[in-house]
């Protein structure tokens, strides 16, 4: 199959799904082209985007000018290009109604300029994030493509609206044949309650590959340091600063070494600095930026305990079902994190990990502290969050019915048929 894959950043280091599909579809034979509204931001890129030359398989938006008179006028050519292509259609990628502020910016406009010289009939146009999905579908209206549209819906994009809102910002995928892939079943329900149709919603859970994750149970001996490890970009809706306030504690109540990192660049890195400083643990607990996926990896199968405390934004947003829990359940670390979104479909309380409340230090101190007094506990949790994830969050499986699905759809368009 021809697939084209529509994403904001590629390759983001905190989207390794991305970039696991997409490895995993070319690996299956198809021909896939990815299409990024920006550039990767960071200075830390993925190893497998050079060692495969994916740029080679990936085109980027047009930038939009700073200059506001450099910007108009090359709106004026786009849009003249389109109009004279496309006619009256051409008129959706000014619709402030269906993207706000992305079509008043221009954003809209600029996204369609890369597509009119190269790029056009596809099998699937598959979007990560429910707004790429709304891009796409205009790309669609317009006439700049043909193809089947797949969603998928990780959190961000639909945790702060209400059922008015939400009918509103995704009606046009409603209204057409797109399918629709939340990450969890909580986010399902949420679609089909804001009017989607259920029989074009399916849960498709993002996953980490087995065999780039193999188990490895951990042991450590009476006395040596305990290394507790959270990956994840630092902003609110990770809480770490709850962490922060667990680990020290703690740090204060043992006499056991303790090591905590964590990996990830973001907004609060100076304010979670602060924190660590006024606690007076900058050698104990360490923010170590970000890091390759083998990097990353190299410290997983180095720590004792993984702790990902993901609470609710003031601002709204939330998790879906974190993939760096999923990689850490792989590796066989005992896990602990909150009842948060779409994380107790991952973790099993007292079966895979332990969950405690979100925004709780206290809560997270305990669940630590019984971990470390009860290693035969620790070492069954290990194990069960191995099974839990080869069962239902590989990413060979996962692929595997995605590309069932994609073909799945490609015969009903082949037959006529749109459901």
């Amino acid at each position: 199959m021809k697939i084209l894959v529509v994403v904001e950043h590629f390759p983001a280091l905190s989207e390794t799904f991305v970039l696991d599909q997409v490895k995993k579809l070319i690996s299956r034979g198809h021909d896939v082209t990815v299409y990024a509204v920006g550039r990767p931001s960071g200075s830390v890129q993925h190893e497998d985007f050079a060692k495969l030359n994916l740029l080679s398989l990936t085109r980027y938006s047009r930038p939009i000018p700073r200059s506001k008179q450099t910007r108009i006028l090359g709106a004026l050519s786009i849009g003249y290009r389109l109009f004279s292509l496309y006619g009256l259609s051409s008129i959706f990628a000014f619709n402030f109604m269906r993207h706000g502020r992305s079509a008043l910016n221009l954003k809209v406009l600029y996204s369609c300029a890369n597509l009119i010289d190269e790029m056009t009939d596809f099998d699937v146009i598959h979007c990560h994030f429910g707004d790429k999905g709304v891009l796409a579908q205009t790309w669609l209206d317009i006439g700049l493509l043909t193809g089947r549209l797949s969603v998928v819906f990780h959190a961000h994009e639909l945790c702060n609206l209400d059922v008015r809102s939400g009918a509103k910002k995704y009606s046009c995928l409603f209204r057409s044949n797109a399918l629709l892939l939340p990450v969890s079943r909580r986010w399902k329900n949420l679609l089909e309650s804001w009017g989607a149709d259920e029989t074009r919603v399916r849960v498709h859970h993002m996953g980490v590959s087995l065999l780039s994750f193999p188990f490895r149970q951990r042991e450590r001996s009476k006395g040596d340091a305990v290394r507790i490890l959270t990956v994840g970009r630092l902003t609110e809706q990770k809480g770490f600063s709850y962490s922060i306030e667990a680990v020290h504690g703690l740090m204060a109540e043992t006499s056991i070494p303790v090591r905590y990192d964590i990996i990830g660049e973001g907004d609060l890195l100076e304010e979670l600095k602060a924190r660590i400083r006024d606690y007076g643990r900058e050698g104990t607990i360490r923010l170590l930026g970000g890091m390759t996926r083998e990097q990353v990896k190299a410290e997983l199968y180095a720590s004792d305990i993984f702790l990902l405390p993901s609470v609710k934004g003031k601002n709204g947003l939330q998790e879906g079902i974190p993939v760096a829990l999923m990689e850490a359940m792989a590796t066989g670390l005992p896990v602990v994190s909150t009842r948060h979104s779409g994380i107790p479909e991952l973790i099993e309380h007292e079966l895979s990990g332990l969950l405690a409340a979100e925004k709780d230090a206290a809560d997270l101190l305990g669940k630590i502290r019984r971990l470390l007094n009860d290693p035969d506990l620790a070492r069954e949790f290990a194990q069960k969050g191995r099974e839990k994830v080869q069962r239902e969050f590989s990413t060979e499986s996962l692929i595997a019915d995605l590309e069932a699905t994609f073909l799945e759809e490609e015969s009903l368009k082949n037959l006529g048929i749109s459901r």
